[in-house]
């Protein structure tokens, strides 16, 4: 009888020893899974934000780009407008000194003539 009672506290230790094994493995496995969708999450949040950091940073080229084209624009507008004023300021002083020659010949072939119809009445 005392030979039974000693296996039977042998089985139960046995047994216990296995459930309390089976719960360890059962904790490690949740443990497990646990740590690994906590690494998914992180790995998703991380892939988000650099998706956010790409598309601000191509926002931010985008800008700058459209910045540097207006500025360019500008500039070239304004190299036309300077283009444009010193031409006209050309051509201005051209005609006045075409203006201004004219006007001398005039004087001159004036006075040629008046002399010449001095001299032809004397």
């Amino acid at each position: 009888r005392m030979k039974a009672e000693e296996e039977e506290r042998k089985r139960r230790e046995a047994e216990a020893a296995a459930a309390a094994a089976e719960a360890e493995r059962q904790r490690l496995a949740a443990e497990a899974a646990a740590k690994a969708e906590a690494d998914r999450q992180a790995a998703a949040k991380a892939e988000m934000e650099r998706q956010v950091a790409a598309a601000a940073e191509a926002e931010r080229q985008r800008q700058l780009h459209q910045q540097q084209m207006l500025q360019q624009q500008q500039q070239q507008q304004q190299q036309q407008q300077q283009n444009d004023t010193f031409q006209l300021s050309c051509l201005v002083s051209q005609q006045n000194f075409v203006s201004v020659h004219q006007k001398q010949n005039r004087t001159k072939t004036m006075t040629s003539c008046s002399r010449l119809l001095l001299l032809h009445r004397s």
